[in-house]
C-alpha cells in the first residue's frame, strides 16, 4: 500500500469538499497507532517471516509503508 499517494488522494478529495487535507490527518493518526499486536520470543521468527524487518516496527504506518515495498 503506498500511503503517499493514499494521502495525496485523500487530501485532494478532502480539498475538492472544502474539508481540508483529510489524507494527512488520516496519516497522522494513522502512524500513531501500536501495532496491535505484541512481539515476543513465541512469535518473533514467524512474524519476521511474513514482515521482514518487522521487529523493529511499532506503528500501524510504519507496517504498511514497509509491507507495500
Amino acid at each position: 500500500m503506498d500511503m503517499e499517494k493514499l494521502t495525496e488522494q485523500f487530501n485532494q478529495i478532502g480539498s475538492e469538499l472544502g474539508m481540508g487535507n483529510l489524507g494527512t490527518l488520516y496519516k497522522s493518526i494513522f502512524e500513531m497507532q501500536p501495532l496491535g499486536f505484541e512481539i515476543n520470543e513465541g512469535n518473533k521468527e514467524y512474524l519476521n517471516s511474513m514482515f521482514l524487518g518487522l521487529i523493529l516496527l511499532r506503528q500501524c504506518g510504519t507496517l504498511l509503508k514497509k509491507w507495500g515495498r
